[in-house]
């Protein structure tokens, strides 16, 4: 993700102080004298350090106590972190320790690392990476506040766990999961501490269950680091497979709120958590370029991290309010302790054959302990271990087709939709043109004065053109391929007769501002009876724009979530406008049997005497018109439904339960299109010679649909 030139300016002003400046030559000029360990001039760090090291990581411990003691030439007892029995290590002479830098660590080192990289995550949008984050309790994830900005970005994107190459070269299975903003988000703008904190919430496909991943404590302590030693970072550079850049990466300087560090990064890398060689968390990282400052001896990477710490310290204070969700979250983080987040899988699972000396780990490997321990790994194992089928690769490491209510991933990047084609039939069909009035009314770009010509929203092979007045689309246009349209499947899980409108997610477009849209707010607080309730009716279905290749059907899918595309209709609509629902089954079996190709156009009647619900006035009728080709010619039939009956129902929740027993509560019509531009303000061009409807003895007055052989096709 690109940071903002905000945060760009905020970096540079304090890489730019002279102070910072200092600093960091002091400490690189001792790395080039091989006298790291001088780094650090606050002696207090430098002995909890020593201490919470030799607690926690007995094997390095020595050779840091020996290198510190050196530098102040004189004998600590406190230092040794054993009661003060044990000497110093030898540093000097045959087989001792050679280079500025002791390089021994113990191999707990790779199986903490493991550990930490399981908790480090993708974060993607529409099968797109866009940078890291990492697991910080069993519930939250911490990335970059210029990765996710607000909750409603966040409830467009997933993130990836395993996303990585195993030691063959191949994908790993990679699990998916959605982000619930709602249970808990906290953010801190880029200038501040630019990170932000949100609930993990629904898998979305996969195998791995949080418990399994387990999370990296955020320890609060000033026992973590000191100048002058090695930093890790395991990141997605540019979104891709995991990496992991492995000490070699100095610590050159330390401010309240940011660590800077040198490493290789890149734009992916936003989001990443930074270690230190006992792989704790010790920064966020956020930026990083060739740092060449004027009239300073070197050139290098530099890389700037906010400072755990502090964002543990600004939570605790609730100095940093958390926008949504509950508090109770954040206890595993501010109570954190050294050992807490270790994953499930981190333990063996033990079986009962001791005398063969085996065991299997939930990871597929299978240890034998001969006069030796030879380890091997099985991935089929490990799936068995979990007593879930698991392929052995990810056969799609990009997006994931839609499984369900709730698995919708936008792609942000808007600017690869192509919209509707005007010329998808092979004959010149273009979008209705708005009336002098309408065109007043019509949502402009972001940012553009009201002068400005109207925005077409182009999605995934279908446009919208909005009517800002009403936040509700003026109409939406659609282009089905017969030949390449695919199913996706939607099993929303829930019970006979409820709507699964009512669960979905469904996302704003930051094309064009927020009061331009009906929102999530128009529909919470509604009562669970699809007859009590308005739905985020689709104006074009979901499964209208469904096909081409995997990553445009996922793409599409997605694109008819966005809050542009629906109406306010009653929960029951589509149940009881079995004729209305029946002419959109109708177009796509026709579609995909007979392999022709099809453009609709759908939209709402806004009525002047609409009644009104909450803030909006919700139209009573709803259009469309679908065109296709009939031996060679362009045929188009236009339709019209009123939910007028229903939606007073809603409106006088009384009447609700007399609405499934009544049949004829939604009227249904087949109209000529000059009708639709009657009502609408629409023109609709030379489609009108091609209406079916054209030259019939009928009036312009609708025919009423009881049954489909009343459908002039």
């Amino acid at each position: 993700m690109k940071p903002s030139q905000q945060l760009v300016k905020a970096v540079e002003s304090r890489l730019s102080m002279k102070s910072t400046r200092q600093e960091i030559e002091r400490v690189l000029a001792l790395e080039r004298k091989g006298r790291l360990i001088d780094a650090e001039e606050q002696w207090a760090r430098k002995e909890a350090r020593a201490k919470a090291l030799s607690q926690y990581d007995k094997q390095v411990a020595p050779y840091m106590i020996s290198r510190m003691l050196e530098a102040k030439g004189a004998g600590s007892a406190s230092l040794s972190g054993r009661g003060g029995n044990e000497a110093p290590r030898k540093l000097r002479g045959p087989e001792a320790v050679q280079g500025p830098t002791a390089d021994f660590v113990g191999i707990a080192f790779l199986e903490r690392a493991q550990h930490a990289a399981r908790t480090v995550a993708r974060v993607a949008a529409g099968g797109t990476g866009l940078a890291s984050g990492f697991m910080v309790s069993d519930r939250l994830f911490l990335t970059n506040n210029h990765v996710i900005r607000s909750a409603d970005a966040a409830r467009g994107l997933v993130i990836e766990f395993d996303y990585e190459l195993d030691a063959v070269d191949q994908p790993r299975t990679v699990t998916r999961y959605a982000l619930d903003p709602t249970a808990f988000f906290a953010t801190s703008p880029e200038p501040e501490l630019d990170f932000t904190l949100v609930a993990v919430g629904q898998r979305i496909n996969g195998q791995a269950e949080l418990a399994d991943i387990g999370y990296c404590p955020l320890l609060s302590g000033d026992d973590k680091h000191m100048l002058g030693e090695w930093v890790n970072i395991i990141q997605h550079p540019d979104g891709d497979f995991k990496q992991l850049v492995i000490r070699e990466n100095l610590l050159v300087n330390r401010m309240d709120v940011v660590l800077h560090y040198k490493a290789d990064t890149l734009p992916g890398s936003s989001g990443s958590p930074v270690f230190n060689d006992q792989w704790e968390a010790i920064a966020l990282h956020h930026y990083g370029e060739p740092y060449r400052q004027k009239g300073v001896k070197y050139d290098s990477n530099l890389n700037e991290g906010i400072r755990i710490s502090s964002i543990v310290k600004g939570l605790a204070q609730g100095a940093l309010p958390v926008s949504m969700g509950s508090r109770e979250l954040l206890h595993p983080i501010i109570g954190a302790r050294r050992g807490d987040g270790r994953g499930r899988s981190a333990a063996p699972i033990e079986v009962r054959d001791p005398g063969k000396g085996l065991r299997i780990e939930s990871d597929g490997t299978v240890t034998w302990q001969l006069p030796l321990e030879l380890s091997v790994r099985i991935p089929l194992l490990a799936a068995a271990s979990r007593s879930t089928p698991v392929p052995l690769m990810d056969a799609a490491p990009g997006p994931a087709l839609v499984a369900g209510a709730e698995a919708v991933v936008i792609d942000t990047r808007y600017g690869n939709r192509s919209g509707y084609k005007p010329d998808f039939l092979g004959r010149n069909v273009p979008l209705p043109v708005l009336s002098a009035g309408n065109r007043k009314l019509a949502a402009r770009p972001k940012g553009e004065p009201a002068s400005a010509a109207p925005i077409v929203l182009k999605y995934e092979h279908f446009s919208i053109v909005l009517n800002a007045e009403r936040r509700m689309p003026f109409f939406a246009a659609v282009n089905i391929s017969g030949k390449r349209w695919k199913s996706v499947d939607r099993d929303s899980g829930l019970p006979r007769g409820e709507s699964a409108e009512a669960t979905e997610t469904w996302y704003p477009d930051p094309r064009v501002n927020d009061d331009a849209l009906c929102q999530q707010p128009l529909y919470d607080g509604q009562s669970r009876l699809a007859a009590e309730r308005f739905d985020r009716g689709h104006m074009v279905r979901r499964e209208y724009p469904n096909w081409g290749t995997d990553a445009q059907i996922t793409r599409a899918n997605a694109d008819t979530f966005h809050f542009s595309n629906c109406c306010p209709q009653a929960g029951v609509f589509n149940q009881r406008a079995a004729h209305w629902q029946g002419i959109e089954n109708y177009v796509i079996n026709s579609a995909s049997n007979e392999k022709v190709d099809v453009s609709v156009f759908i939209g709402p009647v806004f009525g002047k005497k609409d009644p009104k619900w909450k803030d909006v006035r919700v139209p009573m009728k709803f259009w469309k018109v679908l065109v296709r080709k009939v031996d060679g010619k362009l045929r188009a039939f236009g339709f019209m439904a009123d939910q007028t009956k229903l939606a007073k129902a809603v409106l006088k929740a009384k009447e609700a339960a007399q609405v499934f027993d009544d049949m004829s509560k939604v009227d249904q019509y087949q109209v000529k299109i000059s009708a639709i531009e009657k009502l609408t303000g629409l023109d609709f061009g030379d489609l009108k010679k091609a209406d079916a409807l054209k030259g019939s003895a009928e009036s312009a007055a609708p025919r009423e649909i009881t049954h489909f052989a009343q459908i002039r096709i």
